[in-house]
């Protein structure tokens, strides 16, 4: 994990700004807010939890759900959501299996979350008991965006398969899978935003994260696998993968405009983010970091623009010290090419709205992005 550093502090002597508390609100925020604000509003960066959030959202490990960190994280959101008026997204990869961030939350020490592969063993009732059991978790945790379920249809072999992050290899066994388990997830916690992954699947042996990684499947192929993106009821948005696809354009799907452009036929008006674009993967030299900080800066900033220009709404990093880069980069992105700017405004809208979402109360609206129909629901026998 990089070294976090607080993007910005918020002084004690900031008043409180006008809070959205339901639609009608967000277009007055929106004809209020400066390019610059905006830009801040669609980057996730990893939590600080020393100083309140500086972005829209931030991205949270066991370090903050901790009995130490939790108070600090709660009191951080607190003081950012009354500055700006906008509930901040706190978002986990809580996936089960050997991706648990509530292994330290209070409580949850010794709870087993399954993973996704033992999920797709299990009855429709165990796996709808499952969704609720991590739908409360989160709740107890702050957290109110789960970076997850991984809708990845993955051949054996390959690293969502090996690590047990799949729910299976065909369209079928993904969807039965994560339907029920998503039902009882949101009738438990019905204001958790919920971002599954990676769009549009990740069915490759090597680590994008780490390295540069192909998968050479058609396109036709492609957009066959990533069936359970649009079959799957009660979804709010997607996460993009890192994975490259030389035959359809080279480009990582984070920043290929035909892959999201895929996404977005399906579901217009998902809440599209991307992966960390400060990993190796996105990098000429996975050990630029370190080796040349300026140049890696320099790439993390081009990186931010692509994934803007291919579509995506939201900016990950995982190195919240480049936060204030990524904004600057988007902000002159849109001075020099002012046309970009219902494109900032459609972002900045899906992410207010999602932060609506995630707010408890009666504004609370479900935001079903998938072109599946309604959902009947898997009760518990």
């Amino acid at each position: 994990m990089p070294t976090v550093t607080g993007a910005g502090r918020t002084s004690p002597t900031t008043p409180a700004a006008t809070r959205i508390t339901g639609p009608a609100d967000i277009q007055l925020k929106l004809n209020s807010m400066s390019v610059a604000e905006k830009a801040k509003l669609i980057i996730m960066n990893y939590g600080d939890v020393n100083s309140a959030p500086w972005s829209g959202s931030v991205i949270v490990n066991q370090t903050h759900l901790n009995a130490g960190g939790l108070p600090k994280l709660k009191q951080a959101v607190t003081a950012a959501t009354a500055k700006n008026g906008i509930t901040v997204l706190v978002g986990a990869d809580q996936e089960g299996g050997l991706v648990n961030r509530m292994k330290k939350v209070p409580g949850y020490e010794t709870t087993k979350f399954p993973s996704p592969a033992e999920l797709s063993k299990m009855t429709a009732s165990q796996q709808y008991a499952e969704g609720q059991k991590v739908g409360k978790a989160l709740r107890a945790a702050g957290v109110n965006t789960l970076l997850g379920p991984d809708l990845d249809v993955a051949d054996e072999g390959t690293l969502m398969n090996k690590q047990g992050r799949s729910f299976g290899s065909t369209v079928d066994v993904v969807v039965k899978s994560a339907q029920p388990f998503l039902d009882g997830l949101k009738a438990e916690n019905p204001n958790v935003v919920v971002m599954a992954k990676h769009f549009p699947g990740y069915n490759v042996r090597g680590n994008s994260d780490l390295n540069h990684v192909n998968d050479l499947s058609t396109l036709a192929q492609v957009e066959a696998r990533a069936t359970p993106f649009f079959k799957v009821n009660g979804l709010d948005g997607i996460m993009m993968s890192s994975v490259r696809f030389p035959n359809i354009d080279n480009e990582p799907a984070c920043f290929s405009k035909t892959i999201i452009g895929m996404l977005r036929k399906n579901s217009p008006e998902a809440l599209v983010i991307t992966d960390d674009i400060a990993a190796p993967g996105f990098l000429s030299d996975p050990n630029l970091p370190t080796k040349n900080r300026e140049q890696y800066k320099t790439e993390v900033r081009e990186n931010a623009k692509k994934a803007f220009l291919a579509g995506c709404d939201v900016v990950l990093t995982m190195d919240s010290s480049v936060a204030p880069q990524i904004s600057q980069a988007i902000t002159e992105l849109i001075a020099s090419n002012p046309e970009l700017k219902p494109r900032l405004d459609a972002a900045a809208r899906r992410m207010m709205e999602a932060t609506l979402k995630a707010t408890p109360g009666p504004t609370t609206t479900p935001r079903v992005v998938a072109s599946a129909p309604a959902s009947t629901g898997w009760k518990p026998a």
